[in-house]
């Protein structure tokens, strides 16, 4: 089981590697990428755990950093769920 695997586990996000462009499901993979970023994974680790492009993880971190610095409810929850892991 890989790390994205775990965190995806354990915050009780589900499957995050499907193709699914949901807003509420890839706001959850963005800050699954964020988290892992955080821990000092490289972009192209982060993708090839995650079934994405490391241009992919990139634009998600930046994105999901973005939602946070601006209170984005969506995203402050997403993130609590994943710091309470």
């Amino acid at each position: 089981m890989t790390e994205f695997d775990t965190i995806c586990e354990r915050a009780g996000f589900g499957d995050l590697k499907a193709k699914n462009r949901r807003a509420e499901i890839s706001t959850r993979r963005q800050g699954v990428f964020y988290k892992m970023y955080l821990d000092n994974l490289n972009y192209t680790e982060i993708g090839r755990q995650a079934n994405r492009s490391h241009a992919t993880v990139l634009y998600g971190v930046g994105r999901f950093s973005d939602l946070l610095s601006t209170n984005d409810k969506l995203a402050v929850d997403i993130w609590r769920k994943i710091e309470k892991m």
